[in-house]
């Protein structure tokens, strides 16, 4: 049988297994750096963080990047398969701080004029 699933659900499979993680410990985490990056990035614009928090697209946006980040934390399997899940997750943590996100990672255009045309339109 062909495997359908997508690289990014392979790549959080991946994830999952190195950190001992289930789709639910992912997902919360990962939702979990998404609202503290928007807190980094936005920090005197509480309306357009909660719009973002709201968005769709945002959160398309957000978990595209995420897995960027994921497969290059995989990159080093093999060091990774060395060390204890402990360590793994620092090494995890480390690569996904919300702060340095902020800094290196913006939403694209896209992202922000949808949240602008809504903001617009209330």
């Amino acid at each position: 049988m062909e495997n359908k699933q997508s690289s990014s659900e392979q790549t959080k499979a991946r994830v999952c297994k190195m950190l001992a993680w289930d789709d639910m410990q992912y997902a919360e985490y990962q939702f979990k750096i998404g609202i503290a990056y928007l807190m980094w990035y936005l920090p005197c614009d509480e309306e357009m963080r909660k719009r973002l928090s709201y968005s769709k697209l945002f959160w398309n946006w957000f978990k595209h990047t995420w897995t960027i980040h994921d497969e290059s934390w995989l990159t080093y399997t093999y060091s990774l398969k060395e060390m204890q899940v402990k360590m793994r997750f620092a090494l995890y943590e480390e690569l996904h701080n919300p702060r340095v996100l902020a800094v290196e990672e913006k939403p694209n255009r896209v992202v922000l004029d949808s949240i602008k045309t809504q903001m617009q339109t209330v």
